[in-house]
C-alpha cells in the first residue's frame, strides 16, 4: 500500500458485489466508510460503515408471493448473514434440494430466512418431510399467507 492509496479524511464509499443467486442477478451494495485521520498515515480506523436496506430483487420474494395463500412452507432457519445463509442454501443445494430465502427486517436488524417446498396442506407437509433428511425435519411448517403479511 502506498501513502496515495490511503484516502483522505472525510467519508468515501466503496462497492461491494453480493454473489448471484440461481435465477436472481448479481447486485452490487454500496458501503459507505467514514475514514478518520490517526496519527499513523498506514493505519486507518473505521468510524462508521452504513449499509442501505438492500435491493429486494435479490431475494425470492416473487417465489412466496406466487404461491396460494392457503398453502405451507417449511422454515429451515432465520440467520443475520447473507454470507451464512448463502453457505447454508448451498449445502441444501449439494443435497438436491432447491431452498428459497427472504429478506426481511425484525427489531431493526436484517434477517435472512430460509424456506423448503410449497405444501397443500400441513398434514401433507408432515407426510412428505418423513423422507427428508434430518437438517431438514428440525424446520417449523409456516403458513404462506402469514409470511406475506409480514412483506407489506
Amino acid at each position: 500500500m502506498q501513502l496515495s492509496d490511503i484516502p483522505k479524511e472525510g467519508s468515501t464509499s466503496e462497492k461491494t458485489k453480493l454473489p448471484a443467486q440461481e435465477g436472481t442477478k448479481e447486485v452490487t451494495k454500496e458501503i459507505e466508510i467514514e475514514v478518520v485521520a490517526t496519527s499513523s498515515p498506514a493505519v486507518l480506523s473505521v468510524k462508521k460503515i452504513v449499509i442501505p436496506a438492500v435491493i429486494k430483487d435479490i431475494d425470492d420474494r416473487a417465489w412466496i408471493l406466487e404461491q396460494k395463500e392457503t398453502a405451507y412452507t417449511m422454515q429451515l432457519m432465520a440467520l443475520s448473514s447473507i454470507h451464512a445463509l448463502l453457505q447454508e442454501q448451498q449445502k441444501f443445494k449439494d443435497m438436491g434440494y432447491k431452498t428459497y430465502f427472504l429478506l426481511t427486517e425484525s427489531h431493526e436488524k436484517q434477517v435472512y430466512t430460509l424456506y423448503y417446498g410449497v405444501f397443500e396442506s400441513i398434514e401433507d407437509a408432515k407426510s412428505k418431510s418423513l423422507a427428508l433428511p434430518i437438517a431438514m425435519k428440525k424446520s417449523w411448517l409456516r403458513k404462506i399467507s402469514s409470511i406475506k403479511n409480514k412483506l407489506n
